[in-house]
């Protein structure tokens, strides 16, 4: 299926990269450590985790596709998901999209970043996350975006 290029919408995606270790921190932001001491000597200082792992992504690339905001009954039954209103799917010609599942997609929230350099992306400032991938159309690949919630994004 061909897509007019006046029906493309300018995003940004970013693909997963890996989780990494949160570590308990004090009150100045500085990492705690537990002292590893043998014979009464500090021979290690290992952090102290928190027992959370956060998601880290790539640096966002920018794209441009047609994005539908709504499945119709057929296409929610082909993607196995009951509820429209949370969904969106993005249709581009084949191989276009590197897209995984898990990757974050921006349209219209500004990128927010973790880091002064701004390489890393806020994953919470996205405004989708992909959940489905349909590579099976001879011209063109499907994705199906879920919503992220609006709760918790930094103003």
């Amino acid at each position: 299926m061909r897509m007019l290029r006046k029906n493309k919408q300018d995003m940004y995606y970013s693909l997963f990269i890996d989780e990494q270790e949160i570590y308990e921190t004090d009150d100045y932001g500085n990492i705690k450590y537990t002292d590893v001491i043998e014979d009464g000597v500090v021979v290690d200082r290992i952090p102290i985790s928190a027992g959370i792992d956060k998601a880290h992504y790539d640096t966002p690339v920018p794209f441009s596709s047609s994005i539908s905001s709504k499945l119709n009954p057929l296409q929610m039954k082909a993607w196995g998901v009951d509820q429209s209103n949370i969904w969106s799917q993005i249709n581009v010609p084949k191989g276009y999209l590197p897209l995984e599942v898990g990757a974050l997609v921006w349209r219209e929230n500004d990128i927010q970043w973790e880091d002064a350099e701004e390489t890393i992306p806020r994953a919470s400032s996205a405004d989708y996350t992909c959940k489905g991938i349909m590579t099976e159309g001879l011209y063109e690949d499907l994705y199906l975006l879920q919503r992220n919630s609006s709760e918790g994004k930094d103003e």
